[in-house]
């Protein structure tokens, strides 16, 4: 037998438990639906150390807060206090700095505590969709239903896509792009027992990268190794080495590289000898994945000319940030203290179910505004906005 629930949200990382969140808080009874064992998504998984896109770039106190209520109080709980007063400048942007991933999914199951109207089903990912009709030749169809591996049954007269591969939206029929040549994927590990007197002057943040781009040039390492950092943790001893691996890697290579890479640096330098792998992210992070064919695509020229939209639903500041296989990390810069908007046809299917929302790094956008729009908060504002425009559409 099937539940109904006023709105459905398929995945429950940074964009899902915020249009979860929105839509409780507008009225709706909300099934939040997550693969995972919590919330949190890549956050929780990958290490994350900053939240990026909360605030305008180029300004020299970060004063304005680009999202809404939930992306707010989200980011006051996670640092307990206003968000503003702990950013960190770093270049040209401002970074919210966060304790750890596992406290990003206990804020995130906190968030969503405060709406008892939400009902979460975890590691019960969603395996087939019902439609009214058929999506050809009808413009009208709708989900009228989603099956969850546990064979659960969940009625809604919205659907938002959370799972940031587009995954509810692929099952649903709607038509997605996937890019031919994505970005390069992160992944990387925790390291204890770093004997940090042991490093140059210049500290590992300088050596790592340092002994990775003279193996690239030398052949012992691959290209990708050459975007290789290093972050010294608070904890004595340890620190986070981040790398970069090609597109589309498979986990148990993904797992190699790490190993590979850490085994290098133990031989390299003096401070990595006697070292231990505390932490390895579990699976490969994409920068670029599949992605919503929208009502409207957002463009390059969008992000870095700020453009304005009637419909718009939220904002973005962050830098286009292209991760590109060949030529590396490229970036492009809104005009100072500026932002653009996403319009709410962003979010829509240009061909697919109509009662169906996307939200976070796979809505409608081309790949270099993607590489913008991908950021942690900015995908937790599309989520929030989500939520709104479901209930608006489904009560």
């Amino acid at each position: 037998m099937a539940t109904h629930y006023d709105i459905a949200v398929v995945g429950a990382g940074a964009s899902g438990v915020l249009a979860a969140w929105s839509a409780a808080h507008h009225g709706a009874r909300v099934a939040l639906v997550e693969a995972a064992p919590a919330c949190g998504g890549i956050v929780r998984h990958g290490l994350q150390r900053w939240l990026c896109g909360l605030f305008p770039c180029d300004v020299s106190q970060p004063n304005e807060f680009l999202h809404g209520e939930g992306v707010e109080r989200f980011c006051r709980l996670l640092v307990r206090d206003d968000p503003r007063k702990q950013a960190v400048r770093r270049g040209r942007v401002w970074l919210l700095p966060i304790a750890s991933g596992k406290v990003f999914s206990d804020c995130a199951q906190a968030l969503l505590a405060t709406k008892p109207t939400i009902e979460l089903f975890s590691q019960d990912p969603v395996v087939a969709t019902t439609l009214s009709t058929p999506l050809n030749p009808s413009p009208h169809a709708k989900i009228t239903a989603v099956t969850l591996l546990s064979g659960k049954t969940l009625e809604a007269s919205v659907f938002i896509d959370c799972t940031g591969q587009a995954e509810l939206s692929r099952l649903a029929g709607a038509l997605i792009d996937t890019p031919h040549e994505p970005a390069l994927a992160g992944f990387g590990f925790e390291v204890e027992g770093l004997q940090l007197s042991e490093a140059s002057t210049f500290g590992l943040a300088i050596d790592v990268p340092k002994a990775c781009r003279i193996a690239v040039e030398s052949g012992v390492l691959e290209l990708e190794a050459h975007y290789t950092t290093c972050e010294v943790s608070e904890e004595s001893g340890c620190a986070w080495v981040r790398m970069a691996l090609p597109p589309g890697v498979r986990d148990d290579a993904a797992r190699s590289a790490a190993q590979a890479l850490f085994s290098f640096l133990q031989r390299q330098l003096p401070a990595f000898k006697g070292s231990r792998m505390r932490t390895l992210i579990p699976y490969p992070l994409l920068r670029e994945a599949p992605r919503l064919c929208g009502r409207y695509m957002l463009t390059e020229g969008d992000v870095l000319s700020a453009c304005t939209f009637e419909d718009a639903i939220a904002r973005n500041s962050w830098p286009i940030e292209r991760w590109d296989p060949e030529k590396g990390i490229r970036y492009g810069y809104l005009p100072e203290g500026q932002w653009h908007e996403i319009p709410a046809r962003c979010l829509q299917p240009v061909q697919g179910p109509s009662n169906l929302l996307c939200a976070g790094m796979m809505l409608s956008a081309d790949s270099s505004a993607q590489a913008s729009i991908r950021v942690i908060a900015t995908c937790m504002a599309t989520g929030e906005a989500a939520g709104k425009l479901a209930v608006q559409h489904a009560l």
